[in-house]
């Protein structure tokens, strides 16, 4: 039970944490997204700021849709879990068609790689540059950042940063809904910056496989608790 219970803590939080500092990296790289997404969280947040922690509320942060865009985005661009764990099949089976069939055997062994799903060109227009307008579904009609390269509908499995299907991640909503409150309590807090702009483009992958890194980023203090 202890090993179970710890594998939860580890993967609620540890993923929330690795993907709020990736955001806050590419936001503060991109100040074009992050002044939009100010403008939709500050706010709510300036009007209960003298009691957040009662007034903030569940129905509020649901209002947060371009957070969610940028949310998604950063899962994208570097998704907390860039590879799953090992999984094999009991019977033969088999996927793909044409050059591209291959059929597994039991014992052998499967890996998903998010990581290079998030960045298939076929998929995704400029795969390797942040954009949250591949998920913004605010406009009449999609614009070509939601569509895939040759301009069609993409596969919906092509963004699985939770993975899927009956396994999906059981920290799903846990993680969006923690994003949707303190997100805009950090931005309300404080302001973030590059120590050195040079550095913004150094950045390593950050993510929940064992690799961190320090960012360099210094904050100034916008609003007190």
């Amino acid at each position: 039970m202890l090993h179970e219970l710890s594998g939860f803590f580890f993967a609620g939080m540890k993923t929330i944490q690795y993907s709020t500092m990736n955001m806050i990296y590419y936001l503060t790289k991109h100040p074009e997204f992050k002044e939009k997404l100010l403008k939709e969280i500050l706010p709510p947040i300036e009007a209960v700021k003298d009691d957040i922690v009662k007034k903030l509320d569940y129905d509020t942060v649901q209002e947060f849709d371009y957070l969610q865009c940028c949310y998604n985005e950063s899962l994208r661009i570097e998704a907390p879990a860039p590879i799953s764990i090992p999984m094999t099949v009991v019977q033969p089976c088999s996927f793909g068609e044409g050059k591209l069939k291959f059929t597994l055997q039991p014992g052998d062994i499967l890996l998903t790689l998010t990581q290079e799903i998030h960045k298939d060109p076929a998929q995704w227009i400029n795969p390797h540059e942040y954009n949250p307008a591949r998920f913004d579904k605010s406009g009449d009609s999609p614009s070509k950042w939601q569509l895939a390269a040759d301009g069609k509908v993409r596969n919906p499995m092509a963004f699985t940063p939770f993975f899927g299907g009956k396994r999906i991640c059981l920290g799903k909503t846990f993680a969006e809904q923690v994003i949707r409150f303190t997100l805009p309590l950090l931005f309300h807090h404080f302001a973030f910056d590059f120590v050195d702009p040079k550095q913004a483009d150094h950045k390593e992958i950050f993510s929940a496989d064992g690799l961190a890194v320090t960012l360099p980023f210094q904050f100034t203090i916008r609003n007190k608790a």
